[in-house]
């Protein structure tokens, strides 16, 4: 049984205070278990050429449209 549920390989990770490394991500249950090269796993995404955010959160949001700007903020 593989030890991670999936990889992202060989894409450019994007880590703060670090920048851009080139490395395989690995996730298990939802959350990045490794960076490393090379990493053994079944499922595999082919990220040759993109750029890998692990963690990104989309800052893009909306205060006080479908909410009180006061419980959105």
């Amino acid at each position: 049984m593989p030890r991670y549920d999936l990889l992202v390989k060989g894409g450019t990770v994007v880590l703060p205070y670090h920048g851009e490394i080139r490395a395989d991500l690995a996730v298990s249950e939802g959350k990045v278990a490794a960076l490393a090269d090379d990493i053994p796993t079944s499922e595999v995404v082919d990220a040759r050429g993109r750029v890998v955010l692990p963690g990104a959160v989309d800052a893009h949001f909306h205060l006080g449209i479908y909410r009180d700007l006061a419980l959105d903020a």
